[in-house]
């Protein structure tokens, strides 16, 4: 994987960050098939539309169940994490954490990928970047408390 060392800040963001958003996703995706790329791009907004795709429409793009879509983005996100691709982002993975560190251990999901960057795509690709990273953990929204990602389960 390419690692860009120029340090950019993205549209609109208070965090400045050393590596180019566009291009680690780029890098991490082209170790995957096409279809399981596409299955992606569209579940996670990171093509040309910024729309997260549902399992059934993607499905119905490809004539498929909405649960073999389903089986497709987990396969590339194990995949994924298995990656060289994914090894060599490591520091990638080391920055959000002390972003989100930064920002308090727990991060309402939507006010943290705001602060990132008020570019919808560019979010996008923070979100995945959230999701594929094994030590950020998704907390559910419930009755108190919006979607949120913590680096220590302790202080959720």
């Amino acid at each position: 994987m390419i690692m860009v060392k120029t340090t950019i800040n993205t549209k609109g963001s208070r965090e400045t960050l050393s590596f180019n958003p566009k291009e680690v996703v780029k890098a991490l995706l082209g170790s995957l098939p096409i279809r399981a790329q596409d299955v992606v791009k569209q579940r996670f907004g990171l093509g040309k539309s910024t729309n997260r795709a549902t399992l059934e429409a993607i499905g119905q793009t490809y004539g498929i169940t909405r649960e073999r879509v389903r089986q497709i983005e987990n396969f590339a996100l194990k995949a994924l994490r298995k990656s060289p691709a994914y090894q060599t982002a490591e520091t990638i993975f080391d920055e959000l954490e002390e972003a989100t560190l930064s920002y308090g251990g727990i991060v309402n999901e939507q006010k943290f990928l705001t602060h990132l960057s008020k570019d919808k795509s560019i979010q996008n690709i923070f979100h995945f970047l959230l999701v594929l990273g094994d030590r950020f953990e998704k907390l559910k929204e419930d009755e108190e408390f919006h979607h949120r990602w913590t680096v220590d389960k302790k202080l959720s």
